[in-house]
């Protein structure tokens, strides 16, 4: 059932994005983990969402990734309306943990093994204008 049984492919990151990625990594997220070895991944997701089809971000529903964190980093986003990204500890409870729209360069931070996460589907705002939101989902594992 992983991803709704959708068949994801992800061309690869360009170098100079990459590079800087790296560089704030090191700077900023690898000393909250005392500088232990990580494996990163990184996945650029861009959802769209028109008058024809609504944009489902997690095809897959609430899930957990595997890794020990996932950041979920709002890059960009025009003309949707939903997409709030939830967080909670227990999927037999009503309320989420956490529950918020990221905006452009928010980022939400958290633990996957005691966490569950989504994200509601988006749909354009602006009638004949499709809309989309880049997401970068970052998992960390710790070694």
């Amino acid at each position: 059932h992983y991803a709704g049984g959708l068949s994801r492919s992800f061309e690869p990151i360009e170098p100079k994005p990459l590079e800087e990625f790296i560089s704030l990594y090191q700077r900023y997220i690898n000393p909250i983990f005392y500088n232990k070895n990580t494996a990163i991944g990184l996945h650029q997701i861009r959802i769209t969402c028109s008058d024809d089809y609504v944009g489902h971000p997690v095809p897959e529903g609430w899930h957990v990734d595997g890794f020990d964190y996932v950041a979920i980093a709002c890059i960009s986003g025009s003309n949707f309306l939903g997409g709030t990204s939830r967080i909670k500890s227990n999927l037999d409870y009503d309320h989420d943990t956490f529950s918020r729209i990221l905006l452009p360069s928010e980022v939400l931070v958290f633990n996957d093994k005691k966490y569950y996460h989504h994200t509601d589907p988006i749909n354009n705002a602006i009638e004949g204008i499709i809309g989309y939101r880049d997401i970068l989902v970052i998992t960390i594992q710790l070694n």
